[in-house]
C-alpha cells in the first residue's frame, strides 16, 4: 500500500475528527475545547505545508491552462484554510488563556461560531468530492490482502461495480453527514442561546448610584419639609410633629445604606466582565470556574 497516501488519509481523518469534537463543548469542556482548537490548527498548517507543491503549481497556472476541476479544488481548499485561520484567530481572542480585554466579546464569539459552521459545510463538500479516494485508501488500510489465486477471476459486471460505488459513497457521506449534522445543531444552538454579554460599563454603575443617591436625598428633604410645616402651622401639632420626626429616622437610613452600598461598588475596583451569571458550562463557550464555586469566573466581581 502507498505509505504517502495512507499518511495523508490519517492526517485528514485526524483533522476532521478533531474539528467535529470541537463543536461539542458540553462534552469536552472549555479547556479541552481550546486544546483541540490548537491541535486542529497545527494539523491544518501541516496539511497545507505537505501540499505546498500542488498549491504553488495551481496558483501559477490558475488563470492559464488548467482544468476547471483543479480550480474548484483550489478554491475549496483556500476557503477551508481561510476558515481555519479565522476560527483559530477568533478563538485566541476570546480564549481564557490570553484573557484579552476585548471591546465586544459577543461579536468575536459570533464570528467564531459562524466561521466554524461555514468551514464545516465546505469541508463536507470537499469530502463528497474526494469520496472515491477516501474509500480506496480505507479499503487498502483496513482490509487484509487477499491470498494469491491461481484460477482466473471472472470479470465483475458493470452493475456490481456501480452498486459498490453507491455503497461506498453512501457509507462515507452517511457517516460524515450524521456527525456533521449533530455538530451543526450544537453550533446553531449556541447562536440562539445568545452570545457572551458585554462588560458592564462603569459609567452605567455611576449613573445608577447617582440616581439612588438623589432619590434618597429627595425623600429626606420631603420628610424635613413636612416636619417644618407641621411645627410652624400650630402649636397644637406637637404630637403630629413628633410622629413625623420619627418616620424619617426609620426610613432614611435604609435608603442611605443602599446609596452607600452603591457608592462602595463604584469606588471599589470591582468589574464584571460577563453579566450572564452562568452557574454551569454549556450555555457559554467562555465558561471557566477556576475557584471551584460552581459559578463562571467572568461573572464574578473582580
Amino acid at each position: 500500500m502507498n505509505t504517502k497516501q495512507l499518511s495523508k488519509w490519517l492526517v485528514d481523518a485526524a483533522l476532521f475528527t478533531g474539528f467535529i469534537a470541537a463543536f461539542f463543548l458540553d462534552v469536552t469542556g472549555l479547556d479541552l475545547h481550546q486544546w483541540i482548537g490548537i491541535a486542529a490548527g497545527t494539523i491544518a498548517t501541516y496539511h497545507f505545508i505537505t501540499h505546498w507543491n500542488w498549491v504553488s503549481a495551481v496558483t501559477r497556472r490558475f488563470f492559464g491552462q488548467m482544468s476547471n476541476k483543479s480550480r474548484l479544488y483550489y478554491l475549496i481548499d483556500a476557503a477551508i484554510l481561510l476558515g481555519f485561520f479565522t476560527i483559530v484567530g477568533t478563538g485566541l481572542v476570546i480564549s481564557t488563556w490570553l484573557n484579552l480585554a476585548v471591546a465586544s466579546a459577543g461579536a468575536w464569539q459570533t464570528v467564531h461560531i459562524v466561521a466554524s459552521i461555514v468551514t464545516l459545510l465546505i469541508t463536507v463538500l470537499k469530502i463528497g468530492l474526494h469520496w472515491r479516494w477516501i474509500v480506496t485508501v480505507a479499503k487498502g488500510f483496513f482490509s487484509r490482502p487477499a491470498p494469491s489465486q491461481t484460477k482466473r477471476v471472472p470479470m465483475q459486471p458493470a452493475g456490481g461495480a456501480l452498486l459498490l460505488n453507491r455503497r461506498g459513497f453512501l457509507g462515507v457521506m452517511g457517516l460524515v453527514g450524521v456527525t456533521s449534522a449533530f455538530a451543526l445543531n450544537n453550533a446553531v444552538k449556541s447562536l440562539h442561546l445568545g452570545q457572551v454579554g458585554e462588560p458592564i460599563p462603569i459609567s452605567q454603575v455611576d449613573s445608577q448610584a447617582e440616581t439612588t443617591t438623589s432619590s434618597t436625598s429627595d425623600v429626606a428633604d420631603s420628610a424635613q419639609a413636612v416636619i417644618t410645616s407641621q411645627s410652624t402651622a400650630s402649636p397644637s401639632a406637637t404630637a403630629a410633629t413628633a410622629m413625623l420626626q420619627s418616620t424619617p429616622t426609620s426610613t432614611v437610613p435604609v435608603a442611605t445604606a443602599t446609596a452607600v452600598s452603591a457608592q462602595s461598588q463604584v469606588t471599589s475596583t470591582c468589574s464584571v466582565r460577563c453579566p450572564r451569571g452562568c452557574s454551569y458550562p454549556g450555555h457559554c463557550r467562555r465558561y471557566v470556574d477556576a475557584d471551584g464555586n460552581n459559578r463562571c469566573d467572568l461573572g464574578e466581581c473582580v
